[in-house]
């Protein structure tokens, strides 16, 4: 996924800067570009940890032990 968006992103750069001549190549509007490009990937990151159906250990699911009450009967006394 990460590497998918850096590959938009420089197709973005690519269009912009490059084939479009939106903006002109300074240092200050390659900052800002590269700023928030790195913004956008460092958020997606914070929400796949934050919010992605993950243990710490990497797995997806964790499996879960059941645990079931033994019916406690009453003794019938002879």
């Amino acid at each position: 996924m990460i590497a998918f968006l850096t590959i938009c992103y420089g197709a973005f750069y690519w269009l912009f800067f490059v084939k479009l001549e939106l903006f002109a190549k300074s240092a200050r509007n390659i900052a800002i570009f590269v700023g928030v490009g790195v913004v956008l990937i460092g958020s997606i990151v914070f929400m796949w940890l934050t919010f992605a159906p993950t243990s710490p250990d990497g797995r997806m699911f964790q499996f879960v032990i059941q645990i079931r009450l033994r019916s406690i009967r009453p003794r019938r006394r002879y």
